[in-house]
Order: structure tokens, then C-alpha cells, then sequence
């Protein structure tokens, strides 16, 4: 599968100090995409790609029962020890979301994936959301949180070397946004440390179409923008813009 989880597997580091928010994503992408899950008490909820366990713990202090699955055994590793600490997660698994979900959960009443299908191509990115409507109970929801496709434009700050807190780089240049295609990113969290891999950048109009192909209806869309407040997080990123998108979210349920 053509995938780009494999510099999570290699720099893990960058992710040593996930006590807490760290990187604009958590902020833009993770929270508002846990406010719109607004999990209840009772409810068997799916966390695809879940990392080091951070948003999963959030979801299960709600009094959901959470299921967390993830393909890096390094940031599953990360995850269980500290639930060894503070139980409060189900089980997390070892897994493949593009492959399939059934053996983790089946009636689901959501399924949660933020900040994640960056590193999936649209096939797989196809595969996840039929898995995932397999998996939900009728009337179940899916929330998925990924970077804005704004951040990708020529002209944004990202791409310009004004923002400090990430930089993107076409990996093939000259190919026009109407497709998906992969970018060099370079992450900064407040401390200084920088991430670097490739993601895939989708054009805005594909997930709403994929979600409706694999049988969902979308019934909210939210695009979250930085703010100044977002900036001032670490003195490292000041003098970044602000006022642009960052994230969009979709909310998808099962007829």
C-alpha cells in the first residue's frame, strides 16, 4: 500500500514529550475534531490511528469504551505503557485502517481518525472509509480531521517560509492541486523539534465524494484557522501569519 507512516516508525522522538498538546495539529485538528465527536458515556467508539494514545485517553475519559488501532509498533508501544500507569483505554491494536476494522470493533457507535489519512494515498484513504461504514451501527457517525488543502497553496505561508510551525514542498513539481500527491513536510512543535516526511495532500472535493461512495452521508463540514492565540503557543513561531485555514473536518453518518 502506498503509504507514508514509515518516518513515524524511524524519528518516534519527536513524539517523546506527548504529555499534552505540542504541535499546531493538536489544537487545529485534534481537539475540534473531539468536540464534534462529542462522545457519550456507553458508546463503543473506534480510534483509527490512534499513535501514542493521546486523543484515545481524551475520548475515554468521556466514559466511552475506546478501541485504539495503529500500525506502528513503536507508538503502540508508547500507548499501552501508559496505560499501564492509568488504565483507561479498552485495548489497543495492531492494525492496518485501510485494511480492514472488523476484527477490533463491529456496531460501533463512531469511529474517530484526526490527523492521520495525510499519510494514506486516495485508494487507501477509499478503503478506510468503506471499512469504517462497515463497522459503524446504523445511524453510527465517522469524524475525520486532516490538514487543510489551503496549507498546499502556492501562495500560503506554509509554502512561502513565512509560518515557523510547518513547511510544505511539492515532491513532484508543476503537478496541478486538482490531484493528490505528495509533499515534503517540515513540523515544528513549541519545543523546536522538527518532524520531517512526506504527506499526501488531497484536493478539497475528494473526501465528500469517497465518504458518499462508501455509502456515508456528510452532515457537517468545519474548517478551523489559526489564530493568534494558536501562534503565541511557543516563542519559536512567533512572527507566523495567522487568519488562514489549517484543518477541515467532515462528519459522516451511516444511513
Amino acid at each position: 500500500m502506498d503509504n507514508t507512516q514509515k518516518p513515524y516508525e524511524e524519528q518516534t522522538d519527536f513524539w517523546k514529550s506527548r504529555l499534552g498538546w505540542t504541535v499546531m495539529g493538536d489544537w487545529l485538528g485534534r481537539v475540534p475534531a473531539v468536540e464534534l465527536l462529542n462522545p457519550q458515556p456507553g458508546e463503543l467508539i473506534l480510534d483509527a490511528g490512534c499513535g501514542e494514545g493521546l486523543l484515545t485517553r481524551v475520548i475515554a475519559d468521556s466514559g466511552a469504551c475506546v478501541v485504539g488501532i495503529d500500525r506502528s509498533e513503536k507508538m503502540l508501544a508508547r500507548a499501552r505503557q501508559r496505560e499501564q500507569a492509568d488504565p483507561k483505554v479498552e485495548g489497543y491494536c495492531m492494525g492496518d485502517i485501510t485494511q480492514s476494522l472488523f476484527p477490533y470493533v463491529h456496531d460501533a457507535d463512531a469511529v474517530f481518525c484526526a490527523a492521520v489519512l495525510i499519510h494514506d494515498s486516495p485508494k487507501e484513504c477509499a478503503a478506510f472509509f468503506l471499512n469504517a461504514s462497515h463497522v459503524l451501527r446504523p445511524g453510527g457517525r465517522l469524524v475525520v480531521s486532516i490538514m487543510h488543502p489551503f496549507l498546499y497553496q502556492s501562495t500560503s505561508p506554509t509554502r512561502t517560509g513565512h509560518a515557523k510551525w510547518v513547511q510544505y514542498k511539492p515532491v513532484e513539481p508543476n503537478v496541478p492541486l486538482t490531484r493528490s500527491q505528495k509533499f515534503e513536510e517540515r513540523y515544528m512543535n513549541i519545543h523546536g523539534d522538527v518532524f520531517v516526511s512526506e504527506v499526501w495532500y488531497h484536493p478539497e472535493d475528494l473526501f465528500p465524494r469517497l465518504l458518499r461512495e462508501a455509502g456515508l452521508e456528510v452532515i457537517r463540514r468545519q474548517d478551523t484557522y489559526v489564530r493568534p492565540e494558536h501562534i503565541a503557543k511557543s516563542a519559536l513561531w512567533a512572527g507566523s501569519p495567522w487568519g488562514h485555514p489549517a484543518f477541515i473536518q467532515f462528519v459522516a453518518k451511516k444511513p
